[in-house]
Parts: structure tokens; C-alpha cells; sequence
């Protein structure tokens, strides 16, 4: 993000022995987020300095380099409290607090707990540690149910972990339980930041930007604003076919097209709800694409009684409408359009992001102008 932008800024503007400096006195993450950055060049040469004054903490950021910079891997800091199960709850305050002030933990709320082959089997908490007794194992006072998520695991998985169960951190292990790292909630705060970003710039019709607003470039802006303004400017076309297969029966009655722009927007409208709805639904785990069902049930229901209301009132409206026309005649086609299209566009903007989920994409370009 615009941090990171910034640190680039300074590390290209001062020598290399103060950017190894600084780079050494970073925590893991932050220095393999940064080091991601910045030109892949700059970024051998840093390293390689690094090598020199530091060999663990370069050996350290070449492992984390290689993962992904949007999943657990590339999120997750090496810094961290692993102890063996037979560890005392006294040894372990001895250890992490050894650890802490040689700020080699990140985080110490929790202290992890590794089995006899290396694997992560239980975590304790620092409250847990100080209502238990000194001599007491960490086998003892430990809880065994870790949730645990892999490097390969997308960022937002990790967030909606973290989020779901309260957690501080959550450790991130290889393919045989050894743990490997810890995300801590700092950095979930900035991925739920950029997700929501990114699922509110696709609520808006524009393909997600990679920078700020101020620094994105004009050439940009047009391309990803008018990638989806020419799609839905087509999608519009359709609307002007419809209106041209049926120009005799609104020459023969004009008032139905002051009805026209109103009938378009009541649906889009409706649409644009259910789909924020459901899109906010799933993004917090309250459903999934197998609740269609009932989803379909509930949005029926709704759309009914949101089209019945808005519809009594384009009745009134089309009876007060024309003069040339038959009052009962206008008022009921507007008032049925209403109807129909407010419960049809409710149940569309439902269905839609649970079917583009299921696909395997996000749901977010389902939302207001695909609607």
C-alpha cells in the first residue's frame, strides 16, 4: 500500500549501509513486504549487504521471499514463541520473556506448543500462563484445538479466521503441522482494508486499481473505468432494441414512456440491494452458493412485498398519467411492470453473486451495474 510506497521512496534516497541498518531492525514480514517493493535489482543488492551484517535475518527474508505476497506465507512473521509440550509453565514465562526483550517474538500473547517430532500440537495463552501453577507442563495447560492455516492459504481465509475465532495471531504450518509462522491481526487489518477496497471499487463498475487514487495515472483510469462503462454501455443497447421492436405501441400511447426511465430504475435498484446484501453476506460467512434455496425463498418473499408497495404507487402515479388514455388501463401496466421487474431483479441480484462465487470468482462484479 502507500506505505510500503513510501518506504521505497526513503530506502532509494539514502546510502546502503543505512538502508541495511534499518532493514536489519525490521520485523520479518515488514522487511520481505518491502523488500517485494522494491526494483528486483535494488533488491539482490540490499540483501546481499544484508548477508554481510546480518546472515540470519537475509537467509530469513529469502525464505519468505518466495511466497506469495496475498497469502498466509507472504503475510506470516517468523518471530515467534515455539516450546516443547513438556516445557514448564515457569521455563516457558523465562523463555518468552528472554525472547521479547531480544525482540525475537513478535507477538507474545500466545506460546506454542510442538510434539515430539517437531508438529504444532497446542497453543497457550499468557493469561493461561499466569493462573497456572510454575511446575506445571505446558502439556498440562495447553489448548490442543489450534486452528491453523497453510503458506499456500489465501489472505482472506486468514482475515476471516482471525476475525471468526477472536484471535490475536494464527499460525501458519507446512504440509506435515511444523509450524512455519504466525499472521498477527495488524496485518489482517490492512488485507480486510484492501479487500473491501478492492470488493468496493467492483461494486462500482471499476476494475480494482493497484495504487492510490491520486497516484493512479489518466491512461489507467480509462482503461479500468471503461472496460466496464463500454460493456455496460452495450448491455444498454439492448434497451434501446426493446424500445425500437415496440416503437407502434408507444407512439400510440406516449404516456407509457414517461414510465420508462422510472420501471428501469426501480429494478436496478432492487437488484443492487439483494446483491449488496448477499455479496456482504458471504464475504462474512453468514452464507454460501448451497443456500441458494433458501435464499431464493426469502428474496421471492421480499421482492413480492417490496414490488407490491412500489407497484400501488405507480399505480396511483399511472392513473393520474394521461388524459388521451384509459386511466384503469395505464395505471395497471405500469403498476404490473412494477411489480414484476422490482421482484424479478430482487431475485436476479440475489442468485447472481451466489452462481459467479460458485464459478470461483468474486462475487463483488455481480453488484450494482451488472445489475
Amino acid at each position: 500500500g502507500d506505505v510500503y510506497k513510501r518506504q521505497v521512496l526513503v530506502f532509494n534516497a539514502i546510502d546502503t549501509g543505512r538502508a541495511v541498518e534499518l532493514l536489519a531492525e525490521m520485523d520479518p514480514d515488514d522487511r520481505v513486504d518491502l523488500l517485494q517493493e522494491l526494483e528486483e535489482d535494488d533488491a539482490a543488492a540490499l540483501l546481499a549487504a544484508l548477508e554481510r551484517r546480518e546472515p540470519e535475518a537475509a537467509e530469513e527474508a529469502r525464505d519468505l521471499v518466495h511466497y506469495e505476497p496475498e497469502t498466509a506465507g507472504g503475510l506470516m512473521t517468523t518471530e515467534f514463541v515455539l516450546l516443547p509440550s513438556d516445557t514448564t509453565v515457569s521455563e516457558a514465562m523465562q523463555a518468552a520473556r528472554r525472547m521479547g526483550r531480544e525482540d525475537l517474538a513478535e507477538l507474545l500473547y500466545y506460546i506454542y506448543v510442538s510434539g515430539s517430532n517437531g508438529e504444532l500440537v497446542g497453543v497457550v495463552s499468557l493469561r493461561d500462563m499466569i493462573l497456572a501453577e510454575p511446575g506445571q507442563p505446558l502439556s498440562d495447560v495447553m489448548t490442543d484445538n489450534v486452528f491453523v492455516v497453510e503458506t499456500s492459504d489465501d489472505q482472506e481465509k486468514v482475515a476471516d479466521s482471525i476475525a471468526r475465532y477472536d484471535l490475536a495471531a494464527v499460525p501458519v504450518v507446512d504440509d506435515h503441522g511444523r509450524m512455519l509462522g504466525v499472521v498477527t491481526v495488524d496485518d489482517v487489518v490492512d488485507v480486510v482494508i484492501e479487500e473491501a477496497t478492492e470488493d468496493a471499487q467492483m461494486m462500482g463498475g471499476v476494475v480494482p486499481l493497484e495504487d492510490s487514487y491520486f497516484e493512479t495515472g489518466w491512461a489507467e483510469f480509462v482503461w479500468k473505468r471503461g472496460t466496464w462503462l463500454v460493456l455496460l454501455f452495450v448491455a444498454q443497447l439492448l434497451t434501446a432494441t426493446v424500445i425500437d421492436r415496440n416503437r407502434d405501441i408507444l407512439a400510440a400511447s406516449v404516456e407509457l414512456v414517461l414510465f420508462i426511465p422510472l420501471i428501469i430504475a426501480s429494478g436496478g435498484n432492487a437488484g443492487s440491494q439483494s446483491s449488496t446484501l448477499i455479496i456482504r453476506a458471504m464475504a462474512v460467512g453468514e452464507l454460501t452458493p448451497r443456500d441458494w434455496a433458501r435464499v431464493l425463498g426469502r428474496e421471492l418473499l421480499i421482492g413480492l412485498s417490496l414490488g407490491v408497495a412500489l407497484g400501488l404507487i405507480g399505480f396511483a402515479r399511472g392513473w393520474f398519467a394521461g388524459t388521451g388514455v384509459d386511466p384503469w388501463a395505464l395505471a395497471t401496466a405500469v403498476g404490473a411492470s412494477v411489480l414484476a421487474i422490482v421482484t424479478l431483479s430482487t431475485m436476479i441480484g440475489s442468485l447472481l453473486p451466489l452462481l459467479i462465487k460458485r464459478g470461483g470468482l468474486d462475487p463483488a462484479v455481480s453488484s450494482t451495474p451488472f445489475i
